[in-house]
This record gives C-alpha cells, sequence and structure tokens, in this order.
C-alpha cells in the first residue's frame, strides 16, 4: 500500500526538477525565433512582423518582433493588429463555406441569378454558368482587377460592393470556360462578398464579424473599417510602411472584401486550429468537414485532369516550398505583407504578417524560419522516371491563357512568353523575367522542378487541340513562333518609328512655328500632350493611378489621339510629297502607326487609367 504513494512522490520530485529546464528550454527557444526574425527585419530593411504556429504538441504560440510605427518607435506586440491582404479571401470562404454547410447556398448555384442587378457577359451561360463554387476557386474565368479598383483615392469605406462593380464595363466577362482553368481573381471575392449580402441581407462586414469570427474565437479581428489616423483611429493597428520605412496609413478601397481584414497573431492561431480541425465549433457542425477537406486540392480543371495535384481548391493553394508540402495562401496590400499555411498531415501551420510592403525583401526567409519551428518531417521528393515519350513536340513559345488585368494582355503576350526548351531528360523553361528552371519527368506529363517534392508542371493538349503546360496556377499556351516574333519586330519598329516621330517633328514645330502643317509635326502633337503629362504622373501618389488627375487625363486624350495623329500625318505626307518617294519620315510614321493598331487591337489604347 505504501508503494502507489512513494511512485507518485517520486514522480512528483522528477517532475518538479524538469519544468524549471523545460521552461528553459522553452523560453530559449522562443527567444530564438524572436532573435532570427528581428535579424532578418532588420537586414530585409522591413518594419515589423507578427506571427503565430500551431502544432499538436505546443498548441498555439504567438511572437511579435520589429517596430509597430516607424515614426514613433512603437513595438509590435503579440497584441498588435495588421492587415491580411488576400489571406482575407480565406476568411471570407469559410463565411461562404459556412452558408454552405448551413443550406442557405448552394456550391454549384448560378451567381447571375443570386446577383441579377449584375449582367454577366459569359458565352457559356446555358451549359456552364458562373457558380459559387467557381468564384471560390478562382476557375470562374475573370479578370482579376482594374487598375482604377486597386491604386484609387476615390473610395469609400461602407459603398455599395455593386457600384464599382456596374462602374467598369467588361469586368464581367468571362474570358474561358468556367471550371476549365484556374486563373486568380479579386472580383470573383467581390462578387463573393455581394452573394454573402443578398442571402443573408445583412453588409458581409456585419455577417462575417458576427457569425463566422465570433463563433471561431477570433474577438480581436474584424472585417469593419480600420484605420490608424483620425477621430476614430484604432490603437492597436500597426502603422503599414512602404520601402524605406515611410508610413503608409489604411484607406477606403474599392476592393475591400479582398483586404479589408484586421487581426491579431492569435486570433489567426485559432483559425487555423479551426481549419486542421472536424470542422465543429462548440460540438456543433460549422462547416462539413468534406468542405474543409477540399480547401486545398484542385477539382476538375485541366490541369488537375490531367494529374497535376499542385493548384487551389475552395480557399487555399498547394505550396511545394522549403521542402514541406502545404496549403497556403499569401497576402498584400499597400503597407503590408502575409503568409498562412497549414500542414494537415502534420496537423501543423503558421501565420506571418509584416506591417511593410517592400518590392526587394525577401519574404519566403521568414516562412523558412517557421517551418523550421514547426519541426516537421522533410518531405521526401518523387523521384523521376526516364520518359518514354518525345518532348520535342513540346518545345517552343508559350504565352499565358489570360491576363489579371484584360488591357494588359499584350504585355504579358510578349514580356511574360515562356520559352520551352531541351534539358538531359526533360525540360529547359525560360522567361525574361525569372531564372531558368529545368524540369524532370515524374510521370506521363508530370514533371517536377528541382527545388520542388511533387509534380510542379504537367503538359497536355486542351479542348481545341493545342498544347499547354500548366504550373498549378497558370496555364500557357503555345504560340507558333512566326505570331510571337511578328509582335516583337512589330514593337521595336514602332518605337523606332514613335521616337523618330517625337523628336523630330518636335524639331520641326520648333522650327516651323504652331501653324507648321509638315505631317511629323502634326503626329507629333500627342506624344508631345504624352511627355507633357509625365512631370503630372511623377508628382501624384501612386494611390491615384487609377483616378482622373490632371496627369491621366492627360495620357488618355494623348492615347486617344495617337493612332489618329499618326494616320493624319501620314496622309499629310503622300498630299505634301511629289512624286511620292519612300524616306525616313514616311517608314517612322507607318512603324509608329502599325504598332499603334496592334496596341488597340489589344485593348491597350486609348489608355483610360479610371476606367
Amino acid at each position: 500500500m505504501t508503494s502507489i504513494p512513494r511512485m507518485y512522490k517520486s514522480r512528483f520530485l522528477t517532475a518538479l526538477l524538469l519544468y524549471p529546464l523545460l521552461i528553459a528550454l522553452h523560453a530559449e527557444a522562443t527567444a530564438s525565433i524572436d532573435d532570427r526574425f528581428a535579424k532578418a527585419l532588420g537586414e530585409q530593411g522591413l518594419s515589423g512582423a507578427v506571427w503565430s504556429t500551431i502544432t499538436p504538441e505546443r498548441g498555439i504560440e504567438t511572437g511579435a518582433a520589429g517596430i509597430k510605427h516607424a515614426a514613433t518607435g512603437e513595438r509590435m506586440t503579440n497584441a498588435t493588429r495588421t492587415q491580411t491582404g488576400s489571406v482575407t479571401k480565406v476568411v471570407v470562404a469559410i463565411g461562404v463555406l459556412h452558408l454552405v454547410t448551413k443550406g442557405r447556398l448552394r456550391l454549384d448555384a448560378d451567381v447571375a441569378k443570386l446577383l441579377p442587378q449584375l449582367a454577366f457577359d459569359n458565352p457559356w451561360t446555358v451549359s456552364h454558368p458562373v457558380t459559387v463554387r467557381h468564384l471560390l476557386d478562382h476557375t470562374a474565368g475573370l479578370e482579376n482587377f482594374r487598375l482604377s479598383q486597386l491604386f484609387s483615392q476615390r473610395a469609400s469605406p461602407m459603398a455599395p460592393l455593386a457600384d464599382n462593380i456596374l462602374a467598369h464595363d467588361g469586368l464581367l466577362r468571362v474570358r474561358m470556360r468556367p471550371g476549365r482553368n484556374y486563373a486568380y481573381s479579386n472580383t470573383g471575392y467581390i462578387l463573393l462578398a455581394m452573394v454573402i449580402e443578398a442571402v443573408t441581407g445583412q453588409p458581409y462586414e456585419r455577417y462575417m464579424d458576427q457569425f463566422v469570427l465570433a463563433p471561431l474565437g477570433m474577438r480581436d479581428s474584424t472585417f469593419v473599417y480600420r484605420t490608424q489616423q483620425g477621430s476614430n483611429a484604432d490603437p492597436a493597428l500597426a502603422m503599414g510602411h512602404l520601402d524605406g520605412q515611410r508610413p503608409y496609413p489604411v484607406t477606403p478601397s474599392f476592393m475591400r472584401p479582398v483586404e479589408q481584414f484586421a487581426t491579431t497573431a492569435g486570433d489567426m492561431g485559432r483559425f487555423m486550429q479551426f481549419l486542421l480541425g472536424d470542422g465543429k465549433v462548440n460540438g456543433q457542425v460549422f462547416v462539413d468537414p468534406k468542405l474543409l477537406a477540399a480547401l486545398a486540392p484542385p477539382q476538375g480543371t485541366e490541369a488537375a485532369n490531367h494529374g497535376l495535384e499542385a493548384g487551389h481548391g475552395l480557399a487555399l493553394a498547394v505550396r511545394d516550398r522549403n521542402g514541406v508540402v502545404g496549403a497556403c495562401h499569401p497576402g498584400g496590400t499597400v503597407g503590408f505583407r502575409s503568409m498562412l499555411c497549414i500542414y494537415p498531415q502534420s496537423g501543423a501551420g503558421f501565420f506571418v504578417a509584416f506591417n511593410t510592403d517592400s518590392e526587394t525583401a525577401d519574404y519566403e526567409r521568414f516562412n523558412r524560419i517557421l517551418i523550421a519551428r514547426l519541426a516537421m518531417p522533410p518531405a521526401t521528393p518523387v523521384p523521376t522516371v526516364a520518359t518514354a515519350s518525345d518532348l520535342a513536340p513540346w518545345h517552343g513559345i508559350y504565352v499565358p491563357i489570360t491576363s489579371g488585368v484584360a488591357s494588359l494582355a499584350w504585355i504579358d503576350v510578349v514580356f511574360n512568353a515562356t520559352h520551352v526548351g531541351a534539358a538531359a531528360n526533360g525540360l529547359l523553361l525560360r522567361t525574361l523575367q525569372a531564372d531558368p528552371i529545368t524540369l524532370s519527368p515524374v510521370g506521363p506529363a508530370l514533371l517536377r522542378a528541382a527545388d520542388r517534392m511533387r509534380a510542379s508542371h504537367v503538359l497536355f493538349v486542351s479542348e481545341d487541340g493545342s498544347r499547354m503546360f500548366n504550373n498549378g496556377v497558370r496555364s500557357h499556351r503555345q504560340m507558333p513562333l512566326p505570331a510571337f516574333v511578328g509582335l516583337w519586330i512589330s514593337l521595336l519598329l514602332g518605337l523606332a518609328g514613335l521616337s523618330y516621330v517625337l523628336v523630330m517633328g518636335t524639331l520641326r514645330l520648333l522650327v516651323k512655328g504652331p501653324r507648321s502643317r509638315a505631317p511629323l509635326a502634326v503626329a507629333a502633337a500627342p506624344l508631345m500632350m504624352m511627355v507633357a503629362a509625365l512631370p503630372f504622373l511623377f508628382s501624384q501618389s501612386f494611390m491615384q493611378l487609377g483616378d482622373p488627375t490632371p496627369g491621366n487625363i492627360l495620357l488618355a486624350v494623348a492615347t486617344c489621339l495617337m493612332p489618329f495623329a499618326m494616320q493624319a500625318g501620314t496622309l499629310l505626307w503622300f498630299r505634301q510629297t511629289r512624286p511620292w518617294r519612300i524616306d525616313a519620315d514616311l517608314l517612322a510614321l507607318l512603324s509608329a502607326l502599325q504598332l499603334l493598331l496592334v496596341l488597340a487591337w489589344w485593348d491597350v489604347l486609348p489608355y483610360v487609367a479610371w476606367h
């Protein structure tokens, strides 16, 4: 009878002796990650960061480092709120899936019927309408955004969401058959917020705060507009910063459903806990577990049907980086960056948010620190195989099948093309912007990049017979080499012609005066107007790139007149030149005119920033 108390006494003494050691080890580990973050923030020129991790062993852990506001020197803390940018979409998606779970909404519901005030331009509307599922997994074929939605100071915090959608002609044009291919779309998630409002009869901010955030225990988070200045400033919200530690406060946005979300590291830890759980809150099903299981793997797209597991599900994208494979979503808005990753097989995850939006910082460095903290076993790379198929037919030039901003599609084709060539038992991908990527075959039509654990690319022939490759988040179509070379020749000739017309036309206008009817002087007038717009454009805030400012108005007028002025100059040359003889003036006019006509065909011109 005395052995039992002695046993417990022995265990108690052992625990009493080990407890301080365990506390010290935990403190050392925590200090280690804090120190690593602080050092990395300084080396990357970032102001501050907050983060949270979740593991089965340690539960939720949070941390903070750096400066909350560069002007005051106030420090970041675990209680500091930050903006998350597009990580907001993951929370919105859970709000939508909660409505689906409760039977108030269907994943395959026709969005056009839910939002009858909007007019979708969908050539496939009879057989393939845009559904809630397509909006969630970015397969609706809708444009990503317009510059006037992203960079504008005209927005107000609570303006009706439909107003801005309706103000942009063509924003609801469906550019590829819904469900066929992934194309990231902020527009789609603005529509999801409108769907929430249509189903619940209240602003999406109120629904999300009351019926999603509160049940999930995220009481320090909100979808309601928060800023760091003014009479209603939120003292807990970190100041945003640009490069050089320049403070930039939060301003109202036309795209608030996809970026207006203030949260803390602790709340995001609770959110990750829910994502990795069984879908229940307080013993009640909040989101159907089957829907939670579909958050990341892509389904139904051409790439997925050909075996590629990389891609976007109902809320998250499969992310194969740093030796581990997870389900993640990055975020960015003016002044802030963030990343959310969960690893369902390990029951682990991390969230990190920065109050600096830098163009040069290596944010991936912080992801590596947090992944190391999770201490997950590294994934085993899928072994390469000797391909039995001939990869030579896949060599050539490939261009993106869609552009996030429709008016920039020509730029995507010309400057974001990929050259696919031969590599040892594989393919080599080259672009103008990035380092070459070597792909090795890991299965039929599946290939893996050297720094990936799973297949990262897939080759397939599309429904229309085009050769395609997909990297999980973007599809590229093979383009005939003569057509691609023709676009580049057009660009180079056009730039040479425009430069000649501008320089020589300006000189002749100065010599002959404002009443000059010299062909080059007439053609150069809108080009000079465009040059005159530059001081206005450089002096305005980058957040006015989509507003009708003096600089943008001058640019719009100039780009509207340029093709007509070039035609007028060409006709005037033929009228004034007797006999006709080909000279440098005519060649310049024709070279410039052909490029302007190409740009007009691609909807690049006229450039109306606020349209």
